[in-house]
């Protein structure tokens, strides 16, 4: 059976359409993978993002936690150094807001003499926890060196070390 007839234009026209119905299936295929790929980008950064907050929230949380921690159980010298300097902030303003206020003689003489029995109830648990850290790195330090003292001698060989047992 005979098709009808086709004219060049009309086969021009069709090739053009379908041309441009072509180009626009693969402008549309390429913006929707950009934008697949933006997106994908874009949720990379937002996890990346959170992450990185979690892990500062959680940094700044052991922080905390490990500064609780030297205040309540302090160790080193160093922690009751803190200590005895909080405390001396703490009567040093406690003091200033007892010479601040309105108050009498007897009334703020009566106000520092409770001020000293704080203070010196405080200076007195520090000093106990100060005993007891001590007794503590005693006792920390004695495994250590007996920790050390028990373990396998190591002899040094031309080759390479070797752990040995002593006799």
């Amino acid at each position: 059976i005979a098709k009808p007839y086709f004219s060049a234009d009309r086969l021009l026209a069709l090739q053009i359409q379908k041309t441009v119905q072509l180009q626009a299936f693969v402008r549309g295929w390429r913006a929707r993978r950009i934008a697949r790929k933006l997106r994908q980008e874009r949720d990379e950064e937002d996890l990346a993002i959170q992450l990185e907050d979690m892990r500062r929230r959680e940094e700044h949380s052991r922080k905390r936690e490990a500064e609780i921690e030297r205040r309540t159980h302090p160790r080193s010298t160093a922690d009751f150094n803190v200590l005895h300097n909080e405390l001396e902030a703490w009567r040093l303003q406690e003091s200033a807001r007892i010479q601040e206020a309105n108050l009498s003689d007897e009334e703020r003489r009566l106000a520092m003499m409770e001020l000293l029995k704080k203070q010196t109830k405080l200076l007195q648990t520090i000093d106990r926890l100060q005993i007891q850290a001590g007794k503590d790195n005693r006792v920390r330090r004695v495994n250590t060196v007996l920790n050390k003292m028990s373990s396998a001698k190591n002899w040094g060989t031309k080759g390479a070390s070797r752990d040995r047992k002593s006799v």
